[in-house]
């Protein structure tokens, strides 16, 4: 009995210790470039600066039409049955905009997006500067690259998935009430102050640290994967690597939310 049980631990701690040793240099990379807060009104603020505006330009501003495209979709998608099954009480369809798209699937699928658009071209980014020289002479010139490189694309991920939520929400809202009030369900004017009701302070607080969770998430496996790639081959592997282990935990941090509200 006792070598059973040491055996399933044996087995146990050789399938969770990979994970958890991930989720260690995650945390230490998190916290090591946070460190570097205090760079942005330093010598080096310029270049930080200007590199998480060119992150927010490229994740957020360019994929606006993108978000705005699915955001329209899923409000449709979202309401479309509600009116074939003959739900036409706007206040309930305001309470199933709030459950199901609101807090889950707008900022996971927006979260998706990100991780398959700018999570990719991050971790290509990180790796190229990995084999070309940039991170080895950073390291002899005494700067850190979590903190040079990791700090800026963390801010502007971070800041650019919270700002392609809020407006995936908002053209989920306008795409479904205009869907509602061309059926003649209910007027959009009426549809958008029955959803403005059933805002709670307390969803919208834990979404947005859920939005932030996945921003930081994000931004730093795929920095990590990068950072781990010593030539083109690796780092081919590792762009799959990156998206897979990303999009896990964020659907891991999408349970743990949607727990905490239970």
């Amino acid at each position: 009995m006792i070598a059973r049980t040491l055996h399933f631990l044996e087995i146990t701690g050789q399938l969770v210790w990979p994970y958890g040793r991930r989720l260690g240099d995650i945390a230490y990379r998190l916290a090591n470039a946070l460190s570097g807060l205090g760079d942005l009104a330093g010598p080096r603020g310029y270049y930080l600066r200007r590199t998480i505006i060119q992150q927010i330009y490229f994740t957020a501003v360019q994929a606006f039409w993108l978000i705005n495209v699915i955001g329209i979709a899923l409000g449709v998608l979202v309401i479309l049955p509600m009116l074939n099954f003959g739900v036409s009480d706007v206040d309930l369809q305001a309470m199933v905009m709030k459950l199901a798209l609101f807090h889950q699937l707008a900022p996971f699928l927006t979260a998706l997006v990100v991780i398959g658009r700018s999570g990719t071209a991050l971790t290509a980014e990180m790796g190229e500067f990995q084999y070309s020289g940039v991170v080895d002479s950073l390291l002899m010139m005494g700067i850190d690259p979590d903190r040079f490189l990791v700090l800026p694309r963390l801010i502007g991920v971070t800041v650019s998935l919270l700002l392609l939520t809020l407006w995936t929400n908002l053209a989920a809202l306008v795409g479904a009430g205009i869907y509602n009030a061309l059926l003649g369900a209910a007027s959009l004017d009426n549809f958008i102050r029955a959803c403005a009701a059933v805002i709670d302070p307390i969803d919208s607080l834990l979404t947005l640290l859920m939005v932030l969770c996945y921003g930081m998430t994000i931004a730093l496996v795929q920095c990590s994967f990068g950072l781990r790639s010593r030539n083109v081959v690796e780092l081919q592997r590792n762009l799959p690597k990156a998206f897979v282990q990303a999009l896990l935990l964020c659907v891991g941090i999408t349970v743990l939310f949607m727990l905490v509200r239970t």
